[in-house]
């Protein structure tokens, strides 16, 4: 992968796309990317869902929103604000909406059956009905994901005491002790083929505790 997406980018084209291309780099790569596209005199169309690398290295946004595409200028966080700013608009409209709503239908209802308000109460009923064609729509974020609440946990959620693990005599670990309280937000780092992943399955139940062998247990 890194390889790949090297052999592209010193090519220097005039467009580059990228899927979701910080997924599989570790830290001095992913460092080594930033400062390429920032160098580059290259157009870059680029899809992530890593949010502070938008913020680092983009100059705009396209949004795919409401089966649209709005363009924002800046970074990331200049499309945060800008969306914002269109869904309290949106908000706003959509409130103002409702309460001409209501005001016509308490104006109907009142005056329906007096004949001097009749007219006026059929033109303000039309002009609903024209209006609720295209009603502006209630603003949102989509739809919500419903996440089940799990079983509280002592204070210590994670404890791993002097893990010693490897494949076939070449250890990852030794010696690992860490403890990871409710609450903690903890970044697990390293370079790509240091275990990260391999230590998260161990401590999921995944894989199995794997343990390092030396010629001695082989006989």
């Amino acid at each position: 992968m890194r390889a790949s997406l090297a052999r592209i980018l010193v090519r220097q084209p005039d467009l580059v796309l990228l899927d979701e291309p910080t997924n599989h780099l570790d830290i001095v790569s992913l460092e080594w990317l930033e400062g390429h596209l920032l160098e580059s005199s290259s157009a870059y169309l680029i899809v992530s869902h890593d949010v502070s690398f938008l913020e680092r290295v983009v100059t705009g946004v396209l949004a795919l929103e409401d089966g649209k595409v709005l363009r924002t200028q800046g970074g990331y966080s200049q499309y945060e604000a800008e969306r914002e700013l269109r869904e309290e608009q949106a908000r706003a409209a959509y409130e103002g909406y409702q309460r001409r709503r209501s005001s016509v239908q308490a104006f109907a209802d009142r005056f329906r059956y007096k004949a001097t308000k009749a007219r006026q109460v059929q033109s303000r009923l039309a002009g609903r009905r024209r209006r609720s064609r295209h009603p502006s729509s209630a603003p949102g974020r989509g739809p919500g994901v419903p996440i089940p609440s799990a079983r509280a946990l002592g204070r210590a959620v994670v404890l791993v005491e002097s893990l010693d693990a490897g494949y076939g005599g070449d250890p990852v670990y030794r010696g690992l002790s860490f403890r990871v309280e409710r609450g903690d937000k903890v970044a697990l780092i390293g370079p790509n083929g240091a275990g990260k992943s391999t230590l998260l399955k161990v401590m999921a139940g995944v894989l199995p505790r794997p343990r390092v062998t030396s010629a001695s247990d082989t006989g």
